[in-house]
């Protein structure tokens, strides 16, 4: 008895059979999927009879289907007989979703090689390999690239941890460059087992990552993946704080330390009292003469005592600012009537018009204000601009005196 022969087809089907890191697929001119390598099974769940009669578009994530066209019909380099690539080792590459027998989606790399006009296969060969870790390393490489607040970017180390200590679940924790406490959580919520913490050195100083449901203690391969998933998160951090530092100095004087025009309007904007408050537009009375006499130094250290000193005189809800070269506006919320405001007004003048003693020169301050008070329920972003009415009046009826503004 002779022994019959697998042919060819037989055998690289058997090649391609459960175990491998690839899923071979071949698609028929509308895309239906004619047949499809065993692997699939371990890397998406599929049984291959499953799929095969289906539309492979059915399958991928929507968002990916412009790319998967591009890719199939553009992407493909062509014969000398313009009917198909005459060498089916060049294919056009590209990465898209794939939805799992379960319903998830999956990242794959598919390279495709578009055989239609070839009458032996009269379709496109497809090869697909997971490419899942390295679209999750995409996405937090994107969400920082992209200026994605810090919660976002967590959410996408979380996920990817998640995914290569498999049936884990990840709870990263964090402070932002605000201050504010995060928590991201990533993987199977229903997670059972030990939970382990490792702690994140950070000049924050309040940075983990916990993971409940892995041999986390044990096994050294998860250990360097949560090194690497730390290393990501102080990455995310330091950005986050980089770009706290730089919005705060963009609301801050840099001469005075004090806020600038853009400090008060954001501090005005977010305001909501019910309580009395009250605005102060403060200017320099013959300010240029200090720069003209003493030199723009010692002009400098003016403007920095007269902020130090309005700041010294007001609470730490309040706000000082230098809206101008020698002008400043304070603006003091939730006081108890109009009464303290105008007390307040008048104290802060004082500290304002004393002589200051800088290198060895004395130089003599004098300051015009204007005020302006709110009433319960009045808004303070409303008072700037009565206050600095006040301020002109004061300026014309003799300068180095306080006037509140008439309502």
């Amino acid at each position: 008895m002779t022994d019959i022969l697998p042919t060819p087809l037989e055998r690289v089907t058997a090649g391609l059979a459960k175990g491998m890191a690839y899923i071979t697929l071949l698609l028929g001119r509308d895309l239906t999927i004619v047949w499809v390598s065993p692997s699939v099974t371990d890397l998406a769940g599929w049984e291959p009879d499953e799929l095969v009669g289906l539309n492979a578009l059915e399958l991928v994530h929507p968002d990916d289907l412009p790319q998967l066209a591009v890719l199939l019909y553009n992407g493909v380099s062509k014969g000398s007989n313009g009917g198909f690539s005459e060498d089916p080792g060049r294919m056009s590459v590209n990465a898209v979703r794939l939805r799992d027998s379960a319903g998830n989606w999956r990242s794959l790399e598919i390279a495709a090689n578009n055989q239609i006009d070839n009458p032996e296969v009269q379709g496109f060969v497809c090869v697909m390999r997971e490419s899942t870790e390295r679209y999750l390393h995409e996405q937090i490489f994107r969400r920082l690239a992209g200026n994605a607040d810090l919660e976002h970017v967590l959410e996408a180390v979380a996920e990817l941890l998640a995914w290569q200590i498999a049936g884990c679940r990840v709870v990263i924790s964090a402070v932002d460059g605000s201050g504010h406490q995060l928590v991201v959580a990533g993987g199977d919520p229903q997670a059972l087992g030990p939970t382990e913490r490792f702690g994140i050195s950070h000049r924050t100083g309040a940075a983990a990552i916990e993971v409940t449901g892995a041999d986390a203690a044990l096994s050294l391969w998860c250990q360097t993946l949560i090194d690497r998933a730390a290393e990501l998160t102080r990455l995310a951090l330091t950005r986050d704080l980089g770009e706290a530092q730089l919005r705060r100095a963009a609301l801050v004087d840099p001469l005075t330390g004090v806020s600038n025009r853009a400090g008060l309007d954001a501090f005005t904007e977010q305001l909501s009292s019910d309580l009395v408050s009250c605005a102060l537009y403060v200017d320099l009375d013959d300010f240029k003469l200090v720069n003209d006499e003493h030199g723009h130094h010692i002009g400098d250290l003016v403007l920095r005592e007269v902020a130090a000193r309005l700041e010294n005189a007001v609470r730490s809800k309040d706000i000082v600012a230098r809206v101008g070269g020698d002008e400043f506006v304070v603006i003091c919320i939730d006081l108890p009537n109009e009464v303290i405001a105008v007390e307040l007004a008048h104290r802060m003048v004082a500290a304002v018009n004393l002589p200051f003693e800088a290198e060895g020169v004395v130089v003599p301050i004098g300051a015009s204000v204007g005020l302006a008070v709110a009433g319960r329920g009045g808004r303070a972003a409303d008072l700037i601009e009565p206050a600095d009415e006040a301020l002109r009046h004061a300026k014309r009826t003799g300068k180095h005196r306080l006037v509140s503004f008439a309502h």
